[in-house]
């Protein structure tokens, strides 16, 4: 089996005039959400405006329109967000894919329930191939073949905010190939109030998660806030013989500078091991519906065979660390950068 390592790294940037950003927002009084740092994509369109957002443990409020997925939008293009009200409410595993099902134009299937392997999506016809996908500013596609894989992206419980931005993307895009939209991903703002959550999750096929967040709250009269959080899952297969596990761990540092100006270092990382589902051929399908020796590979080895799933491993491991930062130089002129890194491992 070939290893194979990925690592790419750059800095973005851009000196726009403010009116270039303008849309109505909303302030909200959440305590999870009380800064736009991070909320400005990659496509320049700016945070969407949401409805009251009265503080709660999961970030849930019942109180967004269409329960988080009603968003109005003020930009002249096709835009589609679904806010924390709506994702919190979603099973703790649920992938970016999941999100975004009801989204209108986006059609997604998921590889499990779990979110732990690859899925699909398309909007308006065009594969996830063709489309682009953001985590804080960063694009998130293999450049080698532009696949994606939101199992290993942020937690469902970490996932301030999801957008999907249909047709070609804006020239301020880091992802030139986007002909079917762009998706970007924005990770959870730590906290002004220090505390935690710790959810643990059950579920068929013995599947077992556990997931702790850490928040620092704001630190001293530094500006500095921070969160930190770990979620470990591990489930067997829904079809055949072998199991998915998967570590993973998001932190965020915010400084508020002053006058607008803020900067926030976001990092996620995952450690997975997958064993392969097995693409049975009809004729097997046909014999045993997808269930039985047939269609899946054995819990046994035998000399000179294949078919055992412990051959046929996937591990990988991934890091993301995006760094979007906001300057107000005056009120006509503002500076965004975004540098950011991203490394991968695996078979």
């Amino acid at each position: 089996m070939k290893n194979k390592t990925l690592i790419k790294w750059m800095v973005v940037g851009a000196t726009v005039p403010a009116s270039a950003f303008a849309q109505t927002t909303t302030a909200n009084s959440t305590s999870t959400s009380t800064t736009d740092i991070g909320k400005v994509s990659a496509t320049g369109v700016g945070k969407t405006a949401s409805g009251d957002n009265t503080p709660s443990a999961t970030g849930i409020t019942r109180k967004d329109p269409g329960g988080g997925l009603i968003v109005q939008e003020d930009v002249p293009k096709s835009k589609s967000t679904v806010t924390a009200d709506f994702i919190q409410k979603q099973s703790p595993s649920a992938d970016v894919f999941q999100i975004l099902k009801y989204t209108p134009g986006a059609n997604t299937a998921s590889g499990d329930a779990y979110g732990l392997n690859q899925g699909m999506i398309a909007v308006r016809g065009l594969q996830g191939s063709q489309m682009g996908f953001n985590f804080e500013g960063m694009p998130l596609v293999v450049v080698s073949n532009f696949s994606v894989f939101p199992g290993e992206w942020i937690d469902t419980e970490n996932t301030d905010e999801v957008t999907l931005n249909q047709g070609t993307p804006d020239l301020a895009s880091p992802n030139v190939h986007a002909t079917g939209g762009v998706v970007d991903l924005f990770l959870h703002n730590p906290s002004h109030t220090a505390g935690g959550l710790f959810d643990v999750t059950y579920g068929v096929n013995d599947a077992r998660r556990e997931f702790l967040r850490l928040e620092s709250g704001d630190i001293g009269a530094t500006g500095l806030r921070a969160f930190i959080s770990y979620s470990n899952i591990d489930v067997n297969h829904f079809r055949g013989d072998g199991e998915d596990k998967k570590q993973h761990v998001d932190a965020a540092i915010v400084k508020d500078w002053g006058g607008g100006s803020s900067t926030k270092l976001a990092l996620t990382y995952s450690e997975i091991e997958r064993d392969t589902y097995k693409n049975p051929t009809l004729a097997q399908y046909s014999k045993d519906r997808g269930f039985g020796s047939s269609s899946n590979y054995t819990s046994t080895y035998a000399e000179g065979g294949l078919n055992y799933y412990g051959l046929l491993k996937n591990p990988w491991r991934n890091l993301f660390v995006s760094m979007p930062s906001k300057f107000v130089l005056n009120s006509a002129l503002r500076l965004s950068v975004t540098p950011y890194v991203s490394y991968g491992y695996g078979a």
